[in-house]
């Protein structure tokens, strides 16, 4: 496995405002992954902004399959993660599952 990135993200949990309140990361080793760790996004967000790489990975049949690379949008009064580039008050990580 080519290492994605420094962090995997590949469950998470939104509040009712879709913000998220809990990620499960994993570090890339490349060619493993990490113990899972339940994190909070500014965790992320300060990684991020410190240099720090991560994707969402989704889990299949055949392991994981990366997913989209993960930025900081800085919003009107808070930052958000977001694997697009629309540019709204909102957290966006797609459709990895809930953190279990």
């Amino acid at each position: 496995m080519v290492k994605w990135a420094d962090y995997v993200i590949s469950q998470v949990d939104y509040n009712s405002d879709h913000k998220i309140e809990k990620l499960k990361q994993l570090e890339d080793n490349g060619e493993t992954l990490g113990t899972e760790e339940i994190v909070t996004r500014y965790t992320v967000i300060h990684n991020i902004k410190k240099g720090k790489s991560y994707v969402t990975a989704i889990n299949g049949l055949s392991g994981m399959s990366r997913g989209q690379n993960i930025t900081v949008h800085l919003g009107y009064n808070d930052f958000y993660l977001r694997i697009d580039k629309n540019k709204v008050d909102s957290d966006n990580l797609g459709l990895i599952p809930e953190v279990s």
